[in-house]
C-alpha cells in the first residue's frame, strides 16, 4: 500500500446513512459526543440498525479515532445492503485518505462507485482524492459525474 501525507484530510466527505435528525445535526454542528450518545441510543433501540452504526464510525472517524471507526464500517460493509455497503465504503476511503493511504483509498471509492455510479458521493470523493493528488483534470471529470449529464453547472457557473 502506498502512504502519501496529502492535504486529503482538510477535506473530507462524511457520507452519512441514517436519515436527517438530531444525530446528523449534532455531528454536522461538530458536537462529536452528542452526536454519538444520539447514535448509540438508536442502536441500544435497533442494534441492527447499520445507518446509526455507519454515522457512529463517521463520528469516530471525525473524532480521530480511526482504529474504532474502521471496525464498525467493516461491519457495515460485511451485513448492509447496497446503500449502506456503498456509504460505509465511501467512508473507509475517505479515512485511508486521511491516513495517507491514498492508493488504499483509491481502491475503497472505486469499489463504492461500483455498487451505484448513479450516487454522487464516490464521485465527490473521488473528486477530493485526484485534486490532493494535484490532479485538476481527472478531479473536475469526477466532479461532472457527480453532477450528472443533464447538470451542466453548479450555481450558475460552468462546470470545467
Amino acid at each position: 500500500m502506498q502512504r502519501t501525507r496529502t492535504r486529503f484530510f482538510d477535506s473530507v466527505l462524511a457520507t452519512l446513512a441514517s436519515p436527517a435528525g438530531p444525530g446528523s445535526d449534532r455531528l454536522r454542528a461538530g458536537d462529536l459526543s452528542g452526536a454519538r450518545a444520539v447514535f448509540e441510543a438508536e442502536l441500544a433501540r435497533d442494534p441492527d440498525g447499520l445507518g446509526a452504526l455507519n454515522d457512529l464510525a463517521v463520528s469516530y472517524f471525525l473524532d480521530g479515532h480511526a482504529d474504532a471507526a474502521r471496525r464498525l464500517l467493516d461491519e457495515v460493509v460485511a451485513k448492509g445492503d447496497l446503500a449502506h455497503q456503498q456509504a460505509a465504503l465511501v467512508n473507509l476511503g475517505e479515512l485511508y485518505a486521511g491516513e495517507g493511504y491514498v492508493s488504499a483509498a483509491q481502491a475503497y471509492l472505486e469499489t463504492a462507485r461500483g455498487l451505484d455510479p448513479a450516487r454522487p458521493e464516490p464521485w465527490y470523493a473521488l473528486a477530493l482524492l485526484a485534486d490532493s493528488r494535484g490532479d485538476l483534470e481527472r478531479a473536475r471529470a469526477f466532479l461532472r459525474e457527480a453532477l450528472g449529464d443533464d447538470e451542466p453547472s453548479l450555481l450558475g457557473a460552468p462546470v470545467v
